[in-house]
């Protein structure tokens, strides 16, 4: 029985598959991370099949994808892998033999979420704000001064002619 639980949990390791494509392929985490953009810190969880260092399954599904297409591995497979390995996990967990710590868990709070929403915000803030700044140059250039001087000659000649 020990046999039979040891070849489940190798058999339910999506990491281990996309690891192994990984270095069949030749590929650091770091390119991996380039080729894909996907973080290295994402990619290290996944192949240790960490899920709680990641944020919602529906997030972890779509890495699954990115880094199986970009090894080679088919996706289908790897996202079975992960469905096999959380059900697993979830039976165990319901017959008391799962450490928590081990068990993944949807975030409580979407951290992940609200830091890419301030990097957003702040990113079109500070561009808005170099877009005023240039507009506001482009409105004082000497060229825009002497037009504008110009035009302030010509309106008070045709004022002054009776």
């Amino acid at each position: 029985m020990n046999q039979q639980n040891e070849q489940s949990s190798e058999a339910c390791l999506p990491g281990e598959l996309l690891r192994m494509a990984r270095l069949r392929a030749g590929i650091t985490q770091e390119q991996l991370a380039k080729k894909s953009r996907l973080t290295v810190h994402n990619i290290q969880a996944l192949e240790d099949n960490d899920w709680n260092a990641l944020p919602a399954l529906v997030y972890v599904r779509g890495f699954i994808r990115i880094y199986a297409k970009e090894v080679g591995v088919d996706a289908v497979r790897a996202i079975k892998l992960l469905d096999i390995c959380l059900a697993e996990e979830q039976e165990a967990k319901e017959m008391g033999l799962l450490d928590m710590s081990f068990q993944y868990t949807m975030p409580k709070n979407s951290d992940y979420l609200n830091a890419w929403r301030s990097q957003y915000w702040g990113t079109v803030t500070i561009a808005f704000m170099v877009a005023f700044v240039l507009m506001s140059l482009l409105s004082l250039s000497p060229a825009t001064l002497e037009a504008n001087e110009e035009d302030h000659k010509v309106s008070n000649t045709q004022t002054l002619d009776p």
